[in-house]
């Protein structure tokens, strides 16, 4: 695994600008990646070394929202507007700085 940031520096590195302590959480959602909840070295692992009392939450609304798409994407009336909206997402966010743009 390359490094990247799911890594617990570059998460931990955003708390400030959002005025915040990273003991503080009383627990973290995630959905299940193995890069996030390994047992011995992941980000929830490493977090818990900061954080005794930290909480670790599986989200499963990624598994609702996966369906959703699939089934909003089988509706022809949706299909153009959906992918219309897909393009300008990754539009936005393939350009760090048109994605603060968007942010702002």
């Amino acid at each position: 695994m390359g490094r990247h940031c799911f890594e617990l520096s570059c998460i931990i590195s955003t708390f400030p600008h959002l005025w915040m302590n990273p003991r503080n959480p009383v627990a973290i959602c995630y959905n299940g990646g193995r890069n996030i909840d390994g047992i011995y070295k992941h980000v929830v692992a490493r977090w818990k070394k900061i954080n005794l009392d930290l909480m670790y939450v599986h989200c499963y609304m990624d598994s609702f929202n996966l369906p959703l798409e699939d089934v909003s994407r089988c509706i022809a009336s949706n299909l153009k507007d959906f992918g219309t909206v897909r393009q300008i997402c990754c539009f936005i966010k393939a350009s760090p700085k048109r994605h603060v743009v968007f942010l702002k």
